[in-house]
C-alpha cells in the first residue's frame, strides 16, 4: 500500500523511482535502540535517517580525507539522507572530492566496480543531473559491466552476486533507466534465481553462500521496492524475503547474518542494512538540491588564483570550496577575533600586507568567516593592503576598434579610472583621462585574447575575451535539457503524476558576448493531479550564471499547472559583455520536477 503520496511523487520524479513509506514499528524499534548505542557509521546514519530519528549523531562524517570512492560515496549517501548538502557539510566539498576519482570512463579504482555503483548513488543523492558527463558516464559503465546472467559483481570480473545485482539496479534507476527497461528486467530476473525456497537470498551461486542472509535480502528488497514492485509478492513455498529478513531478528534488536550467527562487528551495519529496507526505502534515500552558488575571483600577487562560482555560505567558505576546485593550499589562522586568512599558495601575510575581501566591491564591516552570503553577491578576494580599490574594465568591439574602458570603485559609484595599464597579448594600451584606451582590430592578428587591466594602489580586474578574426574554436553554445519522469505506478495507484516537455533538446547555437537569444519550450500536464513545476539549471557555468525563465533568474521559476492543461515557458541566456569563461561548445542541463498540487 502506497501512503502520503504528495511524499512519494515528490521523490518519485527527482529520483525516478517509487518509494513506500511506512511508520516505525516495534521491532524495527528495537533494531534502531541496537544500532544507535553502537559506534557509529555512515549506514547507520542512514538507517536511522530512514526510520525517521531526530538528532542523528553526524560527527563522525566530518573531515573525511579517505583515498577511494567509496569512503566519500557512503559519508555523501549519509548526509543527503539527513538533507543536508555534502558540498558543504563540515566546510568540506565532498562531491567535488568524489569527482575527483572519475578518470574519464569510471570512478575510482579500475578493478572495482562497486565504487562505480555507489559513486553514482551518491552524485544522484546530491542533485546531480543525469546531464552530468560523471554521473552519464558512470551509468553508462555500469551497464556496459552487467554480465551474461543479468547481474552485477563486486568488479568486472567478478561472478554477479545478490548484493551488487541490487545496488547496481538502484542506481540505474535513480540516473533514469526505467524500470521496465531490458538492463533492469534481466537483472530482476537474476535476482529471482537468487532467491531461496525460504524466501530470502542467497549472496551468490558458490557452495559457500547457499544459505539465505540478512545482508542480501536487505538490498533485494529495496532493490524490488525501487523496481516499484512489492516485495510480499515475490513467494518462495509460502515465504516472502519480509518473513525470511524478520525471522533473523534477535530478542536484543539485531539481525543475525543467518539464523544462529553470533553477533560481530559487522552486525550494526547489517541491521542498519534491514531497517532501511524493513522501512520500505531504497539507495538513494534522498535526493537534496545544490547550495546556492556565488560567484568569485581570487586575485593573487602576480595572477588570478582562481576564478568561478562555488558554494558559501560564508565568504570564507567560498575560499575552502575553491581550493578543491583550483587545487591551491591555504592556510587559517585561529585568532581572538576569530579565523583569519594568512596564506593562499606563496601569498602569505607580512607586514602591512595580506588577504582581504570585498563583497559586490565593498569591504564588509566583520571577518569573511562571519559574513553570511546572499543571493547574487559576489566575493573578490586580493592580496595587498587594505583600502586598494578594484577596478573593472569594459569593453566595446565594433569590428574595427575594441574601445575599451577601465574604472574603479570608491565605495560607492564607479569613476573612470586614467593611467591604468590594459594588457593586450604581447602590448599594453594606457587609458586616458576618461579611462579609455583603443585597439585597432587590424594590428592584431586573428585568435583570442584574454586582455585585464592593472595599475598600482589598485585591485587587478576582470579578464575578459577580445576575438580578432575567427576564433579557432568556435562559439557554439548549447543546452540540453534532460526532463526528470516519473516510472509508471503499480496498476493499483494510477493517479500519478505525468508531464511532457517539449522540445526535449535546445541549441542556442552562436553566441557572443554581449548577446541573447531565447527560445519557448511547452510543458504539458498529462496526468490526473494539478502540479507545481520547479526547474534547476546544471552544467557549464555560462548556463547556471545566465539561464532565466519567463524573464526571471532559473532559481525563482515556480508554476502551477492545471491536470490536462499545458504552459508555454521562455527560456533566455544573455552572454554578459565582459564574459570570460570558456570558449567553444559548451553544455548544460535543464530539469524539471514536480509535486502534486491538491
Amino acid at each position: 500500500m502506497f501512503l502520503n503520496k504528495k511524499i512519494i511523487l515528490s521523490v518519485l520524479l527527482l529520483a525516478g523511482i517509487i518509494g513506500t513509506i511506512k511508520v516505525i514499528g516495534a521491532e524495527n524499534q528495537k533494531a534502531v535502540d541496537y544500532i544507535s548505542a553502537k559506534p557509529q557509521n555512515a549506514w547507520i546514519t542512514m538507517a536511522l535517517a530512514s526510520a525517521g530519528q531526530g538528532n542523528i549523531p553526524s560527527e563522525h562524517l566530518k573531515n573525511i580525507t579517505g583515498n577511494n570512492t567509496n569512503d566519500y560515496s557512503s559519508a555523501i549517501l549519509a548526509i543527503t539522507a539527513m538533507n543536508e548538502d555534502p558540498r558543504t557539510f563540515g566546510g568540506s566539498d565532498y562531491v567535488a572530492k568524489l569527482e575527483s576519482f572519475w578518470d574519464g570512463s569510471q570512478l575510482g579504482d579500475s578493478s572495482l566496480l562497486n565504487d562505480d555503483i555507489f559513486g553514482l548513488l551518491a552524485l544522484i543523492s546530491a542533485g546531480e543531473p543525469s546531464l552530468n558527463p560523471i554521473v552519464e558516464g558512470a551509468k553508462n559503465y555500469i551497464i556496459s559491466e552487467q554480465n551474461p546472467d543479468g547481474g552485477w559483481g563486486w568488479s568486472p570480473s567478478a561472478e554477479s552476486d545478490s548484493n551488487m545485482t541490487s545496488a547496481s539496479i538502484m542506481a540505474l534507476i535513480s540516473a533514469g533507466v526505467s524500470a521496465f527497461d531490458p538492463v533492469i528486467e534481466k537483472a530482476s530476473d537474476f535476482l529471482k534465481t537468487m532467491q531461496n525456497d525460504d524466501g530470502g537470498f542467497k549472496y551468490d551461486s558458490s557452495e559457500w553462500s547457499l544459505v539465505s542472509d540478512s545482508a542480501s535480502d536487505s538490498w533485494a528488497i529495496s532493490a524490488i521496492y525501487a523496481m516499484g514492485q512489492n516485495p510480499s509478492e515475490w513467494v518462495k513455498e509460502a515465504s516472502n524475503p519480509l518473513n525470511h529478513l524478520e525471522s533473523l531478528q534477535d530478542e536484543a534488536g539485531f539481525f543475525h547474518h543467518q539464523l544462529g550467527d553470533q553477533e560481530t562487528s559487522f552486525t550494526p551495519t547489517e541491521t542498519a542494512y534491514a531497517i532501511i529496507a524493513l522501512e520500505g526505502k531504497f539507495f538513494p534515500l534522498n535526493i537534496v538540491q545544490p547550495t546556492e552558488v556565488f560567484s568569485f575571483r581570487i586575485e593573487g600577487s602576480s595572477e588570478v588564483i582562481c576564478q568561478g562560482s562555488v558554494a558559501g555560505p560564508t565568504a570564507m567558505d567560498v575560499v575552502k570550496n575553491a581550493a578543491v576546485i583550483c587545487d591551491f593550499d591555504y592556510d587559517i589562522e585561529e585568532t581572538q577575533f576569530g579565523p583569519y586568512l594568512t596564506a593562499i599558495g606563496s601569498d602569505a601575510a607580512s607586514g602591512s600586507a595580506g588577504w582581504l575581501y570585498l563583497v559586490d566591491f565593498v569591504s564588509p564591516p566583520v571577518g569573511a568567516a562571519d559574513y553570511n552570503l546572499s543571493q547574487g553577491d559576489e566575493v573578490l578576494w586580493y592580496f595587498g593592503e587594505f583600502g586598494l580599490k578594484p577596478i573593472k574594465l569594459e569593453m566595446n568591439n565594433d569590428g574595427s576598434t575594441a574601445l575599451l574602458h577601465v574604472s574603479f570603485f570608491d565605495n560607492s559609484s564607479w569613476q573612470d579610472l586614467s593611467g591604468a595599464a590594459i594588457y593586450v597579448g604581447g602590448s599594453d594600451f594606457i587609458t586616458d583621462s576618461s579611462g579609455e584606451a583603443s585597439v585597432s582590430i587590424a594590428s592584431l592578428v586573428d585568435g583570442l585574447y584574454q586582455i585585464f587591466a592593472e595599475k598600482q594602489e589598485y585591485i587587478r580586474s576582470n579578464k575578459i575575451i577580445l576575438t580578432v578574426g575567427e576564433a579557432p574554436s568556435g562559439h557554439q553554445v548549447g543546452l540540453s535539457v534532460n526532463i526528470a519522469r516519473t516510472q509508471p505506478l503499480p496498476k493499483d495507484d494510477q493517479n500519478s503524476i505525468a508531464f511532457s516537455v517539449n522540445p526535449s533538446d535546445v541549441n542556442f547555437g552562436e553566441m557572443k558576448a554581449g548577446s541573447s537569444k531565447s527560445k519557448v519550450l511547452s510543458l504539458s500536464n498529462d496526468g490526473s493531479q494539478n502540479i507545481n513545476v520547479n526547474a534547476q539549471v546544471a552544467g557549464a557555468d555560462v548556463f547556471r550564471s545566465n539561464i532565466s525563465i519567463n524573464g526571471n533568474i532559473w532559481n525563482d521559476f515556480s508554476a502551477f499547472v492545471l491536470k490536462n492543461d499545458s504552459l508555454d515557458i521562455q527560456l533566455g541566456l544573455s552572454v554578459p559583455d565582459d564574459y570570460s569563461g570558456a570558449f567553444g561548445q559548451q553544455e548544460g542541463g535543464l530539469t524539471f520536477w514536480a509535486t502534486t498540487q491538491q
